[in-house]
């Protein structure tokens, strides 16, 4: 069985392996119901974990997918929590309508987006590049964003407002055919000319 752990008031935690150790079952899911909510979540993975096991409540499938989906919503991508989602990679090419004076790429140059992978949160894994010179993420490590996908299972929109993680923010809106991206105070706004699918 795995290893549970559970928040108290006090900000530590109790926790058990296997059958042994537990002395409040009933408290511990109460607590981690305290810190899964629309406020806070990180007690929703392992909240997650009791219902796909059916330790201290009941056995519910659903409800774990959609606690896990907010956990990586919320906290970002974690290998042992957030799963794959069945996904085609796409591919987008982009230009440049506005850049940052004499530096980096200009009007009218080409960048490229690439969404390789789908995890629950929906987490979209992008990497964006310009000139073959990596913007946000990279080809080795694409980085895990906040994303919504369609019906059809294509992108719709992507989004990172956090520029302290050292890719900047972008913004992807499949909609209006916009790319927005800014590091270090620089802006690039771009119009998407293309789509395919494949890495």
């Amino acid at each position: 069985m795995r290893s549970y752990a559970f928040p108290t008031t006090a900000g530590s935690a109790f926790g058990w392996e296997g059958d042994g150790g537990v002395r409040d079952l009933a408290r511990g899911i109460g607590l981690l119901r305290q810190t899964c909510t629309e406020a806070v979540h990180w007690g929703c993975a392992a909240l997650a974990r009791a219902h796909e096991d059916g330790v201290g409540v009941d056995r519910d499938p659903v409800a774990a997918a959609g606690l896990r989906a907010q956990s990586c919503r919320k906290l970002g991508y974690s290998e042992s929590i957030c799963r794959d989602v069945p996904y085609r990679p796409e591919r987008f090419t982009a230009r440049v309508t506005r850049g940052a004076p004499g530096v980096g790429p200009r009007p009218g140059d080409t960048c490229e987006l690439v969404v390789s992978g789908l995890h629950e949160g929906p987490l979209c894994r992008g990497y964006f590049a310009c000139g073959g010179v990596g913007l946000y993420g990279s080809e080795a490590g694409p980085s895990w964003i906040v994303c919504d996908i369609g019906a059809d299972g294509q992108l719709v929109r992507m989004l990172d407002e956090h520029e302290g993680d050292g890719d900047g923010t972008i913004d992807v809106d499949i909609d209006a055919g916009r790319i927005r991206h800014e590091a270090d105070g620089e802006v690039l706004e771009l119009s998407i000319s293309g789509h395919r699918f494949g890495r």
